[in-house]
């Protein structure tokens, strides 16, 4: 499961806890006009995925998901050419072929070329028997090592610091998901003289489903 999809399960879930609990936050007990409860239920995974914010920061959490996999996957596949076309390669690559102009298709192909007969020398120097190599060859393959080394080490350094920037953006979603809908569950409740706000998930039949009502006050 992707990074953001678990956000948006915690989202879920964290909500589903949220309308239980706003379920004692609805107006005062015996206050409905015919003097018992009045009881409402929400349906938490469409508060989530219907609310505005959290599509946009869906998409923007995905968006970062998948550059962050393009950006390792390019790193991997060309560890041997400098950091600074690793960085511009896995830009281009990600900003796809369509949208690419003229100089910036030639220059991811130079970057491409240069990478392969990089790859294809590595490859070589590497196929040749003990014996066959002479200093030159020890010092190339010594220098091919350190490159990939040097690409091992910036791929976990950038990892770990997009997938902490990426949790971090989605513990903020999270807060301010459970704030709003929280806050947006005690209004509508207020308003339409609820005394109970369950999650759909937890109650078997309710009169009044309030969803809607909520959703149209969180995008308004």
């Amino acid at each position: 499961m992707s990074e953001p999809s678990r956000v948006l399960r915690a989202i879920v879930v964290t909500t589903m806890a949220l309308c239980f609990g706003a379920s004692l936050i609805g107006a005062k007990a015996g206050e409905a006009a015919n003097g018992g409860l009045k009881i409402a239920v929400v349906n938490p995974a469409d508060l989530v995925a219907k609310y505005k914010y959290t599509v946009e920061q869906r998409q923007d959490l995905d968006a970062k998901a998948a550059s962050l996999e393009l950006t390792l996957r390019t790193w991997a596949n060309n560890p041997l050419i400098p950091e600074v076309d690793q960085k511009k390669m896995s830009e281009l690559v990600f900003k796809g072929d369509a949208a690419l102009s003229g100089p910036e298709k030639d220059q991811l192909k130079k970057i491409q070329d240069r990478s392969k007969a990089l790859g294809d020398e590595y490859t070589s120097l590497g196929q040749k028997q003990v014996g066959q190599t002479n200093a030159q060859d020890a010092q190339r393959l010594q220098e091919f090592t350190r490159l990939v080394n040097d690409t091992n080490k910036r791929i976990d350094d950038y990892k770990t610091s997009q997938q902490t920037e990426i949790q971090a953006q989605a513990a903020k979603v999270r807060d301010k998901v459970d704030t709003d809908v929280h806050a947006s569950i005690a209004k509508v409740a207020k308003d339409k003289n609820y005394n109970l706000v369950f999650s759909s998930e937890v109650v078997l039949y309710a009169d009044s489903d309030i969803t809607q009502a909520i959703l149209h006050d969180l995008n308004k």
